[in-house]
């Protein structure tokens, strides 16, 4: 039996903005939080550096499905 141990992320942008100068890794660890409210919620300190790297201050952030709201905290205080 292999548990299922990941989960996808879509980065959309309008135009052909310039990729972030320092690439980031293709795995984010994150530990669960026992919220069984929001199962699936992330941490603020696993979304700020996508944030960081995909935004520039000032920048919308859209997050359709903001359950427990921790990206919009993340977007606050990137």
């Amino acid at each position: 039996y292999v548990g299922y141990r990941h989960e996808c992320a879509y980065i959309l942008a309008k135009g052909r903005p310039p990729l972030p100068q320092n690439p980031l890794n293709d795995v984010i660890a994150w530990k669960y939080s026992g919220n069984r409210h929001h199962p699936t919620e992330k941490p603020v300190t696993s979304l700020q550096p996508l944030i960081e790297s995909f935004t520039h201050p000032g920048a919308i952030v859209l997050d359709p499905f903001a359950g427990s709201g921790s990206t919009c905290v993340a977007a606050l205080q990137a």
